[in-house]
Order: structure tokens, then sequence, then C-alpha cells
């Protein structure tokens, strides 16, 4: 019978860890701890917003109508392009609000 729960394991070979998944359909709570686990820098902890960057631009697309907390690696401003508003992250965190705008184009500055 399937109980749809997902099957993960890991086991460390040598400097490397190998991730065992039994289902192709991975919840994103268990990508992050796989993510944390690899020591990969997450920018956002939940699933209503979709965050893409580079060196210079973090893409932030709102899924849900609600407010976006990411998680940067530092407290250089940003920059909005899309509405000039420039935003100053606090302990390298920052919250956008949602205003109607699904996207928010952030310009490291």
């Amino acid at each position: 019978k399937n109980s749809n729960h997902v099957a993960v394991g890991y086991k460390k070979v040598g400097d490397s860890t190998i991730i065992y998944c039994g289902l192709g359909d991975i919840p994103s709570s268990v990508l992050r701890q796989i993510c944390d686990m690899s020591k990969i820098h997450l920018y956002s902890r939940n699933d209503d917003n979709i965050v893409n960057n580079n060196d210079k631009i973090i893409n932030v697309y709102h899924r849900t109508k609600r407010d976006a907390r990411i998680y940067l690696q530092d407290n250089r401003p940003l920059l909005d392009l899309l509405t000039g508003k420039e935003y100053v992250p606090t302990n390298m965190e920052l919250l956008i609000p949602y205003n109607g705008q699904r996207t928010n184009l952030l310009l490291r500055k």
C-alpha cells in the first residue's frame, strides 16, 4: 500500500553524503533539510515565494498574497527596479511587503 509518505535516507561515504529517496515528488520541507545538510544558502524558507538570484539581481515572486521574508548573505541595500523602492536588510534578513505586485526585481547595491 502506498502511504504517500516520503522515504528518504542518507549515508556518509568518505567526504560525501549520498541521499536516497523512495518517491520522485519530494516535499519542499525535505528539500530544505537536504540543503541545510549540504550547507546551501536558502533565500526563502517557506512555500509562499520563489526566489531566483545571481551576483547582482534577486528576483522574488510572490506565489501567494503574503509578505516575503528572504534571508541574505550580507546587509547590502537592495533597489527594487520595478518600483524604485530601496530596501535595507537587518541581520541579513529582509521583509518585502506584498503590495499587489507579484514580482520584485532587486538590484544589489
